[in-house]
């Protein structure tokens, strides 16, 4: 059994540059997306004129659908995030989590060692 929180395939749009990519420690660890502050004359909704760098964290892959998880295990203690994250499960796609890499790039590793692995057979 593996987690989502322990994968490279964890990862997040970046709200200000559109971007996937991945997610930090912070993140995986406390389910809190990192903060910065808006620049004056931007109409988003914030609080104190702070916003999430990240929305909901997603499965590069696509193997689970996290965001509809994570929006039914919500709850007054808990945003959802680090539960859904941490949960056991089955996964064929699982890849160990390396820091500094993208989503992309863990796919890229993925492929090519099931290449290697192909070719040795």
């Amino acid at each position: 059994m593996v987690k989502c929180a322990e994968c490279g395939f964890i990862a997040a749009r970046n709200l200000y540059t559109r971007q996937i990519e991945e997610v930090e420690k912070e993140y995986r660890d406390t389910g809190a997306s990192p903060t910065k502050p808006f620049p004056d004359g931007i109409e988003m909704m914030s609080i104190n004129g702070i916003r999430n760098v990240y929305g909901l964290p997603i499965c590069f892959a696509r193997a689970f659908p996290m965001e509809e998880e994570i929006v039914t295990s919500a709850s007054s203690k808990d945003n959802g995030i680090i539960t859904v994250i941490n949960r056991e499960r089955q996964c064929p796609y699982f890849v160990k989590w390396q820091q500094g890499f993208t989503p992309k790039e863990h796919r890229e590793m993925l492929d090519r060692q099931l290449m290697l692995d192909y070719q040795t057979k």
